[in-house]
């Protein structure tokens, strides 16, 4: 999906800030707009109170970044718990086959270290992990290891998974959030610069009345 860019360079609470103030000031002006323009009716000022209502009520980047954290952490302390169970089974795998190599590479006790780090790859270790102990569960057993560790092996696989893919999820979300809140303020930026345009026409002999409406230069990109 190709990025839509800002058309303005003013900060995103300024635009929100100066449509407010001109849906507030526009109805008592719009007699001269519309005498400039006949296309701008009583129902412009009602046009830029939706389109602000209509960016408001998009999730704020603020809070789906709050979010995004969230689920970031969790997937943090899931990690944290593959790791030290993983380290309990290393163990016992240890203890039981100390002696048996091709063993402990189909526990792939060796691979560990080098997937730690990696969501997708612990992910699919730890389901790997989890079945490869479920087929050795008896002499795990045997050698001491508690079932509670061997069962948490699956559950941990499966929350880990289920934590990247909403994480993911979040990130995309954010993506099109973003993009569906840059399109509407753009076409809140277009209604203002219309204003703005027919403003330093209409109000040329007060100074006052045009600055209210008037966005400068800088404000927009060329």
């Amino acid at each position: 999906m190709s990025s839509i860019e800002r058309q303005y360079r003013l900060t995103d609470a300024k635009l929100l800030e100066h449509a407010e103030t001109i849906a507030l000031i526009l109805p008592g002006d719009i007699l001269s707009f519309h005498r400039f323009n006949a296309t701008i009716t009583t129902e412009y000022p009602t046009s830029i109170k939706k389109a602000i209502l209509e960016v408001k009520a998009i999730k704020s980047d603020c809070t789906i970044r709050s979010e995004i954290g969230e689920s970031t952490q969790q997937v943090k302390t899931l990690m944290r718990s593959c790791h030290a169970t993983f380290k309990t089974i290393r163990f016992f795998v240890k203890k039981r086959f100390p002696n048996h190599s091709h063993i402990h590479q189909q526990f792939g006790l060796a691979d560990f270290h080098s997937i730690r780090k990696h969501q997708l790859k612990l992910t699919l270790f730890m389901e790997l992990l989890a079945s490869t102990a479920e087929s050795r569960r008896n002499e795990l057993i045997e050698a001491g290891c508690p079932t509670t560790e061997i069962d948490h092996l699956a559950t941990l696989a499966s929350q880990l998974n289920s934590a990247n893919i909403e994480q993911e999820a979040l990130k995309k979300e954010r993506l099109l959030l973003t993009q569906d809140r840059i399109t509407k303020l753009n076409d809140l930026f277009l209604r203002l610069m219309n204003l703005s345009k027919m403003a330093l026409i209409i109000f040329k002999d007060d100074p006052a009345r045009r600055a209210t409406y008037v966005m400068s230069p800088n404000r927009h990109k060329a």
